[in-house]
């Protein structure tokens, strides 16, 4: 009986989850792809970075809507609405140096960073963890970049943006994807009631 009880409150947590793991496995496959931008002949430009960019966004809007209604929705979608914004000024400039794009993915980092942070802060139980942990992988990221930015700044003024240059920024470009994509894998498991509070 208090099965019977419990299920529709199960199934609305199952219905919110299922959303939240699909843009956590979207957000995985835009990682996996954009681990391969160092194949490309040359610098991919701003239009590959800034689609990229755009779909993340859009795949974390899309988790933020499934969530329970509330403060935790509400930062959720605003960090989903920068990943965007910052798509957006990609596809704005489609000739964007590399430089410029370097620090407009290094802005992002360190923003959405501080915004999983206060995200997580109103979270409970263990997704205040998860989103604790994919706010501190943004801004170490972002810092890795801001620390860097000066050498690579001369390198690309001497030689352009090189393969190895590009393959450092793909990197950190990949691994908030893969972050964050396991960050909703997770977080879609919490919604289910399946990790502890």
């Amino acid at each position: 009986m208090g099965g019977d009880l419990d299920s529709p409150g199960r199934t609305r947590a199952t219905g919110r989850a299922g959303p939240i793991r699909l843009a956590g496995a979207a957000t995985l496959i835009l990682g996996l792809f954009a681990l391969l931008l160092p194949l490309m002949d040359r610098w991919p430009g701003a239009a590959v970075i800034g689609w990229l960019l755009m779909a993340a966004g859009l795949l974390e809007l899309l988790a933020a809507l499934a969530r329970t209604p509330g403060e935790p929705r509400r930062r959720a979608m605003l960090v989903g609405a920068v990943t965007s914004l910052a798509g957006l000024l990609f596809l704005l400039d489609l000739y964007l140096p590399f430089m410029t794009a370097a620090y407009i993915v290094m802005a992002w980092l360190l923003l959405r960073g501080l915004l999983l942070f206060r995200l997580a802060a109103c979270s409970t139980g263990s997704a205040r963890t998860l989103v604790r942990f994919g706010g501190f992988a943004d801004l170490l990221l972002g810092l890795i970049l801001l620390v860097g930015l000066p050498i690579s700044a001369f390198i690309v003024a001497v030689f352009g943006p090189t393969p190895e240059l590009v393959a450092s920024f793909a990197l950190v470009f990949a691994a908030s994807f893969l972050v964050t994509g396991t960050m909703l894998l997770f977080l879609a498991r919490a919604e289910r009631g399946e990790l502890p509070a």
